[in-house]
């Protein structure tokens, strides 16, 4: 939990009255009952189309992807003041029949986003965080994350990139989609890796430490 408190205690905030506590992962569901088929590969990015989320180096990286793997096809799912001008890059780069922009997804329709992607990328610039990557993982799907994002930390066996580095990105997507074995073998990895994390556990450590500091005076 380095990365997390670093960038708090950096504000000035006491290191020892600063305690990380990381989000849970949710319950797996497999993609038979979500009626997910196989067909042709699928990259996905879901979150804010905003810079801090990275999702121009998405498509940056996707074109380079196409180049190689002309059979893939990319989803940006989310909303924000980059949509208008994402989708018109996607046409620059020569890729806009092969990227889809489905908008802001809740509920069952974000289950079978993660549930129908061959891979999942988290190419953020800054991210506290990054919940995106756990739930992806708990439909089995193997994510790509930057360096730059807190889950990096939980997920040690994940393959991270350098935000803005598209040629590693575009080669680390490709090697997942032509080697299904490996990305099996990232999701299994990741898997142990945060099999601890569970909201039940979260919420036993967050008792705990309100209940050591409940005596402390703020004044």
């Amino acid at each position: 939990a380095d990365k997390p408190k670093r960038e708090v205690v950096i504000l000035g905030v006491d290191p020892a009255r600063t305690h990380v506590v990381h989000n849970a992962v949710p319950r797996a569901t497999a993609r038979a009952r979500l009626g997910v088929a196989d067909a042709a590969p699928n990259v996905l990015f879901l979150g804010r189309l905003t810079r801090q989320k990275g999702p121009a180096f998405f498509l940056e990286a996707a074109a380079r992807i196409g180049a190689l793997r002309p059979d893939a096809r990319f989803v940006v799912a989310g909303d924000g003041d980059l949509r208008p001008w994402l989708e018109r890059e996607a046409q620059r780069l020569g890729i806009g029949g092969r990227v889809s922009f489905p908008g802001f997804l809740e509920g069952a329709e974000v289950e079978r986003a993660y549930a129908a992607a061959d891979v999942y990328v988290l190419p953020s610039l800054s991210e506290p965080f990054g919940l995106t990557a756990l739930e992806a993982l708990s439909y089995d799907t193997p994510v790509i994350v930057s360096r730059t994002s807190g889950v990096a930390e939980a997920l040690p066996s994940s393959i991270q990139i350098d935000h803005g580095d598209v040629e590693d990105l575009a080669r680390q997507v490709v090697r997942l989609l032509d080697r299904p074995d490996l990305a099996r073998e990232l999701v299994a990895n990741c898997r142990r890796e945060i099999e601890h994390l569970r909201w039940e556990g979260v919420a036993e450590r967050l008792v705990a430490i309100y209940s050591s500091v409940r005596e402390v005076s703020f004044a």
